[in-house]
Formats: C-alpha cells, structure tokens, sequence
C-alpha cells in the first residue's frame, strides 16, 4: 500500500491548484495516509458521485481503483474504473497512468492479450510525453511487462518485432539487440541469433549481456559465425581489472585490443582506457570532455556502458566539486560526490571523500555502509568488517545496517553468521523485503526446504515486483515441486 499512499499526493498535487470543492478528497487522502482504507473508499466514492464534473474526480478514481487491485483484490472492480477514466479523460495523465496500471490488473488475472494491449496503448500515449513519472526506469519496467505478456502468449514473432522496433528508436539498446537473439533463439533460428549475440559482443562489450552470451552461447557463436572469442576475453579482463583498481593491466589488455586492428571492439577500448584514467585519478571532468568528444556517440553508447548515466555522474562530481571551493565542510556534497565516484568504480576517489563526509559527520550512517561495500568489493575484508560494524553502533535501528554485516558475511563464507544478521535486520524491520529474499536463497542453498519457503514467500508478497522476484519465484516453485515429490 505503501506505492498508492505516496503516489496519490504525488499526482493530485501536481495536476490543478483550483479544482471547485475538494474537501471530501483532500479527506479521503488523508484517510488514506492514516491507513484508514475502508473510511478512505467511502469517502473517495462520495466524492465521485457528489462531484462528477470536477477536475479531481479521475484522480479518486486512480486511487480508489489501486485500492480495490492493490490492497482488496477485486480486480474486476479496478478495471472498471480504470476503464472509465480511459473512456472520460482521454488525451490526458489520467488516461496514460491508467492504461499502465488496467495492464499490471490484467496481468494479475493472467489476460496476457489485454495486458499486452494495454502497454501497447501506453506506449503509444507515452511518445513525446514529459511527465516524470514515467521515467527512464519506469518506462523500462513497462517494456519488460509488455515483453513478459509476449512471452506468456509463446508469440516470438510480436516480440521480435517489438524488439526491432525498440532497436530502431533507439540504436544503443543492448537489453533489445539481447532481447531479439533470444526470441530468434526461441523459434530456433539460431543464425539469426547468433547475428546480434555477435553485434552485443563486438559494440557493446562492455555491457552485462556480452559477458552472458560468452558464458551461455559462447558454441553458438563458433558454430554459426566462426566467431573468435580471444578478442573479447582479452577486453574483459582489462575491464575487470578497471573494476578492482589494477589499472596497470586494465591499460595493458585495452592497449592489445586496439592493436588488433580495426575491430568494432576497439572503439570501446579506447573508451575503457579513458574510463580506467579517471577511475585512477578522479578527473571526472578530463572525462567528461573526452567523452564529450567521441564522434558517432550516438550509435553505439559507449560501447555497453550507459551514456546517458555517464555523462550525468561526472558533472555532478564536477558541478559538486565546484560548488565545494566556497565551503569543503559539508557532510551532502562530500558524500553526493563519493556516491557518484561509487557508482562508476572510481573506488579510490570514492574513498577519500567518504572518509572525509564521515569525519564532518561520524553520526551518519551511510558513509560506513558505501566504504563497507567498497571494501568488500577490492577484497578489504578487515576495513569492510569495521565499516558495517561502526554503522550498526551509529545506526542500530536501521534493518539496512544488519543487511549489510549479513552481506560481507555471506561474501567471506560464514553463513552461520550471515543467517544471523539477516534474521536481526528482519527483527528490526519486518517489512524489508530483501533479508527475506537472502534468507530463502540461504535457507535452500542448506536444503532447509521449509524454511526457504516461507521467507521465499514473504519477499515475494512484499516486493512482487523487486528485480530479484523472478529469482524468487523460480526458486519457490523449485522448492513446492521438491515438497511434492517427498
């Protein structure tokens, strides 16, 4: 409920400041707030009815809608709703964020056609839209559902052509080039898989899918291109490398990639030499320029990383930097900068500034637990170790905080310990999701079936959505297939 308390203010805020008398909805919203559901759909529906030519109205539809999907589960009365404000309010945000939220409503009642149509629709409504809710990562989300309703139907040829579509709109998506391989796959045209799995490997080595199809397709490519992995192996050692701070050999493997010739593989080197430099200096600026610089930026990204998250990261550091030669004692942009070095494997850099947010203010917890992770990361057990426990001492209430001693360790093989801090952050905070989630995979990994299961189920009822919930869900319907054949 947490997702329809927040976002009904977000909306109704935003759309119109004089919309006739709206007392009764500004109390439903309150209501709402106190988590007063049943008071609240009454006084939403009395606001419908009493007031049906006012410009809140679509807006307590939309909340009274989610509130019958989300918390009451009658999803035939959501879709009617839904339905309406499509049909009243066409050409408008209401309209969009209800095809959106009719498509989840479907989902839940498997009507994958109708679900698919739905964000088909949305699609649509969104091109040239500028409303912020739908952002990059959100419209992502809405690309994967529409996907997943493809893949439900078994229709390889719609998401093919959806894929072609997306990679036509916009040439750097590595996610839709992967995407079209795998439904090429799926209807066993395996040249035609083979093609992009290719084009993913040679532009876009440096993305997450090349090192996939390397593990997973690495025949598929030698049987139906002749393809020869040395290249790309070389390109991804020196991009691990970059990653743990051996910048030396990071420079070495990029420096044999590019002379190898005129492979498409070497522009993302080059790209990967300038990213190494930074990650060892902390230019971020030196960077952005040269970025800023490469022609033909446009068609390729940076050879898998993502431009956009790039370019937007080093002129943060840059701009924050700036704005720190009038006042260098601010705990915010010491650490905003940090996280942003973070973000992009500048570890060393990140370092420093969150040892010197955390020396302003040593009561704040989150600088502990990005130097913990840091560590973990390069392998610093020791300093990992008294970062996440200095932030349990510092922030003792916070579920994250046990989350994290849980996760180093896990990393550094003591499950004994890990189950025990995942259980503290559950303690602490029962509804955070993720400790549910690492309990199940633990839980399973030591044959604790039972277990499993029930933290297995608790992630998936509080996080349906979370990235790791597909994970979840295979693992949960491992584990009820196993309770049955015993």
């Amino acid at each position: 409920m947490k997702s329809i308390t927040c976002i009904v203010f977000i909306y109704s805020l935003t759309i119109l400041v004089s919309a006739g008398d709206v007392s009764d909805f500004d109390r439903a919203n309150h209501l709402l707030y106190q988590k007063r559901f049943e008071e609240a759909v009454k006084t939403y529906t009395k606001f419908i009815i009493e007031h049906p030519d006012n410009q809140m109205v679509p807006a307590a539809q939309w909340t009274l809608a989610n509130l019958k999907m989300d918390l009451y589960k009658q999803y035939e009365d959501a879709l009617k709703l839904y339905e309406q404000i499509i049909h009243d309010h066409a050409n408008s945000s209401w309209e969009i964020y209800s095809y959106e939220t009719a498509g989840r409503c479907y989902e839940t009642l498997e009507k994958w056609q109708e679900a698919a149509e739905s964000y088909q629709k949305l699609f649509m409504k969104l091109k040239g839209t500028t409303i912020e809710y739908f952002a990059e990562r959100r419209i992502g989300e809405i690309k994967r559902r529409l996907l997943n309703c493809y893949q439900q139907l078994n229709n390889s040829q719609n998401l093919i052509d959806l894929y072609q579509g997306f990679i036509k709109e916009n040439p750097e998506s590595v996610e839709d080039y992967f995407g079209l391989a795998n439904a090429y796959l799926d209807l066993d045209q395996k040249e035609l898989a083979a093609e992009n799995f290719v084009k993913i490997v040679e532009y876009f080595p440096a993305a997450p899918q090349a090192r996939q199809i390397h593990s997973q397709h690495k025949d598929l490519l030698e049987t139906k291109k002749n393809f020869n992995w040395h290249l790309y192996e070389i390109f991804e050692s020196g991009y691990q490398a970059s990653r743990s701070t051996d910048y030396e050999k990071a420079l070495t493997d990029f420096n044999q990639v590019l002379q190898a010739g005129q492979s498409p593989m070497a522009r993302a080197a080059r790209i990967q030499i300038d990213i190494a430099e930074y990650r060892k200096t902390g230019n971020a600026g030196t960077l952005r320029d040269k970025l800023s610089k490469i022609e033909g930026n446009t068609q390729y990204g940076y050879g898998g990383e993502n431009k956009d998250l790039w370019d937007r990261r080093l002129t943060i550091i840059q701009d924050t930097k700036n704005s720190l030669r009038k006042d260098s004692l601010h705990y915010d942009p010491l650490s905003n900068i940090a996280y942003m070095y973070y973000l992009t494997a500048a570890y060393q850099p990140a370092i420093t500034y969150f040892e010197k947010a955390k020396s302003i203010s040593p009561d704040t917890p989150d600088a502990y637990n990005y130097l913990g992770y840091i560590h973990l990361t390069l392998n610093n057990f020791d300093a990992a170790y008294v970062n996440f426990r200095d932030q349990i001492t510092v922030d003792s209430s916070n579920a994250n905080a046990y989350d994290s001693m849980a996760e180093y360790y896990s990393t550094t093989g003591d499950t004994t310990s890990a189950l025990k801090y995942y259980h503290q952050a559950c303690e602490v905070d029962a509804t955070f999701a993720n400790a549910h989630y690492m309990l199940g995979k633990l839980y399973q990994e030591l044959k604790h079936n039972e277990k499993a299961l029930h933290h297995l189920q608790k992630f998936l009822e509080m996080s349906p959505y979370d990235s790791y919930a597909p994970d979840a869900q295979k693992r949960l319907t491992q584990l009820e297939s196993s309770r049955k054949e015993n």
